[in-house]
């Protein structure tokens, strides 16, 4: 594509570069139409005796084209287009579930040509149906069509670029852990009552349930059983919310899900809220320390891996690590100490 300076007289077949407006301000042809001996008359009538073109050539894709073409091959599983306009396709989710990013290649595919771009939203966001989850702009009127090319060549190589997968409902348990103290029978009753809307309406939201509810001695022991009947009850996901937080990698809910006979993958996060997750597993069954700040709604370290674990992934020492960046999120105003007035102690 040529981007170049013609007389309005011969500007016939070239698509405009800028809006023209006539001696009022009002817009006479938009940008990006394609021009034709009609137009040139308009032009001149205006006054307007030289303009902006661009050119297309015989190797050139003109905006919607490569748009539509690029966007087809970056769309994986429960991913649609529904077509493009101004150089621009955007991508939608079919129904709701997990959105899957290949980084790395969505970052190739917007180094091969200046023109082309492909924006998403961040891997592991949870999508509505319908919702938008990239979009696929091209930059000038036309690109050449090598670009669009290669670019289709790579995707055929490397499929799972941008996919949304379905979230299967599962079955979860909740372990409500207490000291029980003569005098203070509804201590577990309390804790939950703090927990259970909150966790209740996080997992119905991604289609999931709480299945069974025990109450437990905090020590390792009654914990222990607890996990253990959870499991035989098959639970899909235990999580276990506690009196008082986990403060170390041997404490009683670590402790009690080794006991049980599963592991504790890892234990504190780089994300606030939500420092103190713990992620263990009983074979395949996640078990989640849940920190306290899950009894808000608002976003914490849980909500980062709770769709993550429903979609069946496993997540390692290294995934959670790795939450490091972005995981500074907005204050939970309800906490006991905010980070702010931590700086005045």
């Amino acid at each position: 594509m040529k981007f170049l300076k013609v007389p309005a007289g011969a500007a016939a077949h070239c698509v405009l570069a800028h809006n023209v407006f006539d001696e009022r301000g009002n817009r006479i042809l938009r940008k990006g139409v394609l021009l034709t001996a009609q137009h040139g008359e308009l032009l001149l009538k205006h006054g307007r005796f030289e303009i902006y073109v661009a050119r297309l050539e015989a190797n050139d894709l003109n905006e919607n084209e490569a748009a539509r073409r690029v966007a087809a091959v970056v769309a994986g599983d429960g991913v649609f287009s529904p077509g493009a306009a101004t150089g621009r396709a955007n991508l939608k989710a079919t129904a709701p579930g997990l959105l899957r990013i290949n980084i790395d290649a969505v970052n190739h595919l917007n180094e091969i040509d200046d023109g082309i771009t492909v924006a998403t939203l961040p891997a592991f966001s949870v999508v509505r149906a319908k919702q938008m989850v990239a979009t696929v702009k091209i930059i000038p009127f036309a690109v050449p069509q090598a670009a669009v090319e290669i670019i289709e060549t790579f995707c055929r190589n490397c499929p799972l670029i941008i996919r949304v997968q379905a979230l299967p409902p599962r079955r979860v348990g909740v372990i409500v852990s207490a000291h029980q103290h003569r005098g203070d029978e509804n201590q577990h009753e309390r804790i939950a009552a703090e927990f259970t809307p909150a966790l209740q309406t996080r997992l119905e939201k991604l289609g999931s349930a709480i299945a069974q509810k025990n109450f437990a001695e905090h020590e390792p022991v009654e914990m222990a059983q607890a996990i253990r009947a959870q499991l035989t009850a098959d639970c899909e996901m235990v999580l276990i919310v506690s009196m008082t937080a986990i403060i170390d990698r041997h404490d009683v809910v670590p402790a009690a899900i080794e006991m049980s006979g599963g592991i504790v993958e890892h234990f504190g996060v780089p994300v606030d809220p939500g420092n103190l997750l713990l992620v263990g597993y009983h074979g395949a069954t996640p078990i989640i320390g849940v920190p306290g700040c899950a009894r808000s709604p608002k976003i914490n370290a849980f909500d980062l891996v709770l769709p993550r674990l429903l979609a069946g992934d496993r997540l390692t020492r290294r995934d959670l690590v790795r939450l490091g960046h972005g995981g500074l999120l907005e204050e939970i105003r309800e906490r006991h100490l905010l980070r702010e007035a931590m700086e005045h102690l």
